[in-house]
């Protein structure tokens, strides 16, 4: 014998040692699948019916892109779910729905408000749905409710579907503009705050103008263009001064031979007369003149310009020293000359060049004195342009607090009125219902029959098919009785000589048939029982 056969024969012989345990205990079996399943069809009949009411909800999510207008309500649906549930399923919501429709007037006639809305709260079911592969997505939820009529679930179902609908439409609203409406505030005070930053910073560039890093190179050019002015001032005033020295000793020699001295000493014979005297330094000073310019000297050279302004006067003097000729007429003749005496002769030009002299020098002085006070203030001017530069620094980093004070308040400004007109379009797009919204996938349905009668019926049938199982295994296993050869060679080494069958009597044969007809009634009575109590149960709800 292979082993395979050895399986089957061994899986033939618990089948019908199977059979055989369930033949010998069918009673056990029978009675209480029959009790608990009778006692569950009459606890489903006697408890008031329950019709359950689904519909589904699908979440939309808005028509415009997020690239175009980005939503302001960003709560999740499982928490928004959660609050409109609260909100939903709160005392006054349901004491409203249950006084408008109508719904539990036994239980008020018997109990208070408060436990009839506790016993509508719990056939009250919220359940989400996710999207099929993406968990913790949800794309919608359901709502069931479970009453004791199909037309009364359906209506609260209904109710609680415009419920959530309307909640949902009213808080993402009230989000939206809520947002809005904060940014709007923080803006208006981001806006007092940027006033005010701009005008510290007007305020600190009124205070310092000059002085600031944006006005250094400036402030440079302006330095330089004052020492060049300066330089320029020094040169004049040295040649004025010069020009000065030059006039007072022209002054003083022209009053020496205006005015000679008494106990001056006579001029020598045949000593040059001051004509003669001035025609002399005109000679020296243009050999000089010359000199200087064969030196390399140039034109604009302080120190030949005067010499050239010299030279000039000294010509200017010996003109008016000669005898004039105008106007056809001849000088003085060689005995008028002799007739005037001698010092009238050198008074008379020069009273003419020491006047000349003085309006000149006083000139000077006054080109002296504009010239020096003006060297004064491009010396102010250079003092107060140095310290301006030297004040940049310190500048420069108080300039940077408030600008970057500024600055700072000027982006936050910027963000938050981008943030808001963002928001408002977003506000808009919520009023309008185009944002995220609730739709009725499936709308509630219309219960045909009570499901927790059929679940308590078939319960109880099941209680007691397991019932009788145990009860049946426990009779078996405390029989210690041997009903077969096997069993008593197996609890004894007698061997068996000869077997005896049961002889029954005429009376034992009809009682056992009896028996036997009975049972199977009983059997089909049973199956009767059972296949009616749930197909009424399953078609009577």
């Amino acid at each position: 014998m292979e082993m395979g056969d050895e399986i089957d024969d061994w899986d033939s012989v618990a089948k019908r040692n199977y059979w055989r345990v369930a033949v010998r205990r069918r009673w056990s079996l029978m009675l209480p699948f029959a009790c608990c399943g009778l006692a569950g069809f009459a606890a489903a009949h006697l408890r008031p019916a329950a019709f359950r009411s689904e519909a589904m909800i699908l979440v939309e999510q808005q028509r415009i892109p997020d690239r175009y207008v980005t939503p302001n309500v960003i709560v999740s649906l499982q928490q928004r779910l959660d609050s409109m549930t609260q909100q939903i399923l709160g005392r006054g919501r349901l004491q409203q729905l249950i006084l408008g429709l109508g719904l539990y007037e036994r239980e008020r006639r018997r109990a208070s408000i408060d436990d009839v809305i506790d016993k509508m709260r719990t056939s009250i079911h919220v359940e989400v749905v996710e999207t099929p592969g993406r968990t913790g997505e949800l794309t919608g939820f359901r709502i069931s409710y479970t009453g004791d009529s199909p037309l009364g679930a359906q209506g609260v179902t209904n109710a609680l579907v415009s419920l959530f609908i309307d909640e949902n439409i009213r808080a993402r609203t009230e989000q939206s503009t809520g947002t809005t409406a904060f940014l709007g505030a923080q803006l208006e005070q981001a806006r007092k705050n940027l006033d005010q930053q701009e005008a510290q910073l007007r305020d600190y560039k009124a205070q310092y103008t000059g002085e600031l890093p944006e006005q250094q190179q400036a402030n440079l050019q302006i330095l330089a263009s004052l020492e060049a002015q300066l330089f320029a001032n020094t040169a004049s005033l040295e040649r004025a001064e010069q020009q000065r020295v030059y006039l007072e000793t022209i002054r003083s020699q022209y009053s020496k031979w205006q005015n000679p001295s008494e106990d001056a000493a006579p001029l020598a014979v045949g000593a040059p007369a001051p004509e003669t005297h001035a025609e002399a330094t005109l000679l020296e000073l243009q050999r000089r003149l010359v000199e200087m310019q064969g030196k390399g000297y140039l034109p604009q050279h302080p120190q030949v310009i005067q010499a050239q302004k010299e030279v000039e006067h000294w010509e200017a003097l010996h003109k008016r020293t000669q005898p004039e000729t105008a106007g056809g007429k001849t000088g003085p003749t060689e005995q008028e000359q002799k007739a005037v005496p001698p010092a009238t002769r050198v008074r008379q030009p020069m009273e003419t060049a020491l006047i000349e002299v003085e309006g000149r020098l006083k000139a000077t002085q006054v080109e002296i004195e504009d010239l020096t006070a003006d060297s004064a203030k491009l010396r102010a001017r250079i003092q107060e342009s140095q310290g301006r530069i030297n004040l940049a620094p310190l500048r420069q980093q108080q300039l940077a607090e408030v600008v970057r004070s500024y600055d700072n308040a000027l982006a936050n400004y910027q963000s938050l009125l981008q943030k808001k007109q963002e928001s408002e379009l977003a506000s808009n797009l919520e009023i309008h219902q185009q944002g995220e919204r609730f739709r009725i996938l499936d709308p509630a349905t219309l219960p045909r029959k009570s499901e927790s009668r059929l679940t308590i019926t078939l319960m109880g049938w099941v209680l007691g098919l397991f019932i009788g199982v145990g009860l049946a295994f426990i009779r078996e296993i405390s029989d210690d009785s041997m009903r077969d050869l096997k069993e008593l060679a197996a609890e004894t080494d007698i061997p068996v000589i000869v077997r005896v069958p049961i002889i029954r009597g005429p009376r034992e044969l009809a009682w056992h048939r009896w028996r036997t007809r009975f049972e199977a009634l009983a059997l089909a009575a049973l199956l009767i029982v059972f296949a009616g109590t749930n197909i009424q149960t399953f078609l009577g709800g």
